[in-house]
């Protein structure tokens, strides 16, 4: 392989958009990262397109046309050049990018022409910051940055339909903060949201990747646990309430543990998403009147 198409390939194989310039402007060179970003292959812009009509100041404004010479060629004497430019993609948007430019001399010292390197600028435009946001709170439970009760739900939805077409079982758990009423009534307010806060991060902690935990409303919680056995499930739960039950927040210099009431039940064929939810309610009225077991779990 000859030294130039080493470079070429090199120059091809780069994510970075690369072309050269001579000294006329016109593009010479255009990498595979340029085609990437900018949507023209290197065929309709070697020879054909002047560098300016593609990438544009920053400071510059729409009407690109009043200012056809706004990015200036590199200067000989200089060893690079940076700026924040836009580049014109071939279906019409502007994408900002960083652009660093760099003088081509010959061995004579004459000016030939520029390279010039641009990458894309990842800035989210406000507007899709904006709707990022709404849907995030959509979904989200403010208090104890949970999903709320209708994501959970949708969640839950998915999880049986995924479950009827491949079989990948999964449990569903309810979980109450025992006597959460008393916090409420005791405490100032502060308190007993920070007892919600504590027990979300202990789930959020607890939780395997593809666990999910909500806030349904007060003190009680739906989790979804995935690729669980009965015995699995079992498991979990304790682990989870011996977790939570021998850790406490600090309330007026005072130590103060919760203790959980769970109840859980397993995936069936003919389940839907209320029906699994209030087979959960069922059994944890049944763990609340049985001091002796917190955990109450369902087939």
């Amino acid at each position: 392989m000859s030294e130039s198409l080493l470079y070429r390939t090199i120059a091809d194989s780069h994510f970075d958009g690369l072309f050269s310039a001579n000294r006329e402007r016109l593009i010479t060179y255009w990498n595979k990262g340029a085609e990437l970003l900018s949507g023209f292959s290197a065929g309709e812009v070697i020879g054909r397109m002047r560098s300016h009509e593609l990438l544009t100041s920053t400071q510059a404004p729409m009407r690109r046309q009043e200012y056809p010479d706004s990015i200036p060629v590199a200067n000989p004497s200089a060893t690079s050049a940076t700026s924040a430019t836009f580049l014109q993609h071939k279906c019409g948007s502007r994408i900002e990018i960083a652009s660093r430019s760099y003088p081509i001399i010959s061995a004579a010292g004459e000016f030939l022409g520029d390279h010039e390197v641009f990458t894309a600028i990842d800035t989210p435009h406000p507007f899709q910051q904006h709707r990022h946001e709404l849907l995030k709170l959509s979904y989200l439970d403010i208090l104890t940055q949970l999903a709320n009760r209708s994501y959970i739900e949708q969640a839950l939805r998915a999880h049986i339909q995924e479950f009827n077409t491949y079989a990948l079982p999964f449990g569903v758990l309810l979980i109450e903060i025992d006597n959460f009423q008393h916090y409420i009534d005791a405490y100032p307010t502060p308190t007993a949201n920070d007892i919600l806060a504590f027990a979300a991060r202990n789930f959020s902690a607890h939780a395997q990747p593809f666990d999910l935990y909500s806030r349904l409303e007060e003190g009680t919680f739906l989790g979804i646990i995935k690729n669980v056995s009965e015995i699995g499930l079992t498991l979990y739960c304790q682990e989870l309430k011996r977790r939570i039950e021998q850790s406490y927040i600090i309330c007026n210099n005072h130590c103060l543990a919760v203790r959980l009431n769970i109840s859980g039940t397993l995936v069936r064929a003919t389940d839907t998403a209320e029906s699994m939810i209030s087979r959960c309610h069922e059994l944890l009225e049944l763990s609340q009147n049985n001091p002796r077991t917190r955990i109450i779990l369902s087939k």
